[in-house]
């Protein structure tokens, strides 16, 4: 998904309608790789303002991430708005930006997956669940308890297992 704006900066057009659908494999963030379960669609457009070239659009995919209690596989649709101006990198000052969106981009194409991928971190789940319910890994054997029970946590439980320098902290408890 690579986008000329050459027109847009030599002032040929003042804006580029942006309506994509494109199956990708994966997206990759701080070296971290998302696989994609949908295509990753974006409409919008890209723009000439007095201040630069702006995007404004929207984006829809689903990514497949682990589920944070038991690690299985979830599809999480993402669906979501990116708004700022495209810089280029050597052109770019912190202080024309302060309040603003920026992104970066070399030369007169635009690759709109690195795009994308720049504004996943901001619109991933703080925490990805299968289910709301999702009773994740047992911390010590490390079983599936959506699946099935461990003894793990019966022996736990049992008074001989305590470590004798937190047996008072049981008192506690018990003289209420």
């Amino acid at each position: 998904m690579v986008i000329s704006v050459e027109e847009l900066i030599r002032l040929k057009k003042d804006k580029i309608e942006l309506d994509f659908s494109e199956n990708i494999e994966s997206i990759v963030y701080n070296d971290d790789v998302y696989k994609l379960a949908s295509p990753l669609s974006i409409t919008g457009t890209i723009s000439t303002t007095k201040q630069g070239i702006y995007i404004d659009s929207n984006v829809d995919y689903t990514i497949v991430a682990p589920c944070s209690r038991c690690l299985k596989d979830v599809e999480v649709p993402l669906n979501y708005d990116v708004q700022g101006f495209l810089v280029e990198e050597e052109d770019f000052r912190e202080d024309e930006f302060e309040d603003l969106d920026a992104f970066f981009y070399n030369g007169s194409d635009i690759e709109l997956v690195e795009l994308i991928s720049q504004t996943l971190d901001f619109n991933l789940p703080t925490k990805v669940l299968c289910n709301e319910s999702c009773k994740g890994l047992c911390y010590t054997c490390g079983a599936d308890l959506n699946i099935n029970e461990c003894s793990c946590n019966k022996d736990t439980n049992d008074e001989e297992h305590i470590d004798p320098r937190l047996a008072k902290l049981k008192d506690l408890f018990n003289k209420e």
